[in-house]
């Protein structure tokens, strides 16, 4: 009888923690701004279920999906291997349910400020000017 309440216990936790969507982590925030090449990962705070559906990433308004690599507990994209254009972006992550809706679990930096990445090999700030040479001389 004993085994039977802690099963039930245990189903029961089961189906609470499935009830709430995953949360995701980005190792960057609002305040960095990124060499193109710095690879992004995404941090899942639970596994995924197979009956939740899949998760799809784009990057602005590509879908990048593809070009993140499953690692346990995260998605990586290879910054080195796929470098973003320079500018500002956002990472916006959806749980796509096997009947086919979408829903935004996860969006990076934030709706406040943007990603920026630089194509240089240092990060650079807001306003900050990069000189230029002239290709003519």
């Amino acid at each position: 009888m004993k085994w039977i309440v802690a099963l039930m216990l245990v189903v029961g936790l089961r189906s609470v923690a499935l009830a709430d969507d995953p949360a995701i982590t980005a190792n960057f925030t609002a305040q960095q701004h990124l060499p193109s090449n710095t690879p992004i990962e995404l941090r899942l705070n639970r596994p995924l279920e197979s009956t939740e559906g899949r998760l799809a990433l784009f990057v602005d308004k590509t879908d990048v999906t593809a070009l993140f690599t499953a690692l346990p507990g995260r998605l990586v994209y290879q910054g080195e291997r796929y470098p973003l254009p320079a500018g500002e972006h956002e990472v916006i992550v959806y749980l796509v349910s096997p009947e086919g809706s979408w829903k935004e679990i996860g969006r990076f930096p934030d709706t406040s400020r943007l990603l920026e990445v630089d194509h240089r090999s240092r990060c650079r700030s807001h306003g900050e000017r990069t000189a230029r040479r002239d290709p003519s001389t």
